[in-house]
């Protein structure tokens, strides 16, 4: 729930032009990640049912917003 809200907040805070989206969405992200993981059961048979896509989205996520530093939102 509070990765959930997390990602509601960064984007809100995207919709309103604040510049520290990127830091809530990218700790709401490496968080997901890690409960995806710990959830995990250790096999390679079907990990799109083990979150394997949220797994991909959220290092899309952690990429655009640490890596490549999209911090200005323009109007």
């Amino acid at each position: 729930m509070l990765v959930a809200v997390g990602f509601a907040v960064s984007g809100a805070a995207v919709m309103f032009r604040q510049s520290w989206w990127q830091v809530l969405a990218a700790a709401a992200a490496i968080v997901s990640t890690v409960l995806l993981l710990l959830i995990w059961d250790g096999r390679m048979q079907g990990l799109s049912e083990q979150g394997l896509y949220a797994i991909l989205i959220n290092v899309g996520v952690i990429g655009c917003a640490l890596v490549l530093k999209w911090r200005k939102v323009t109007p």
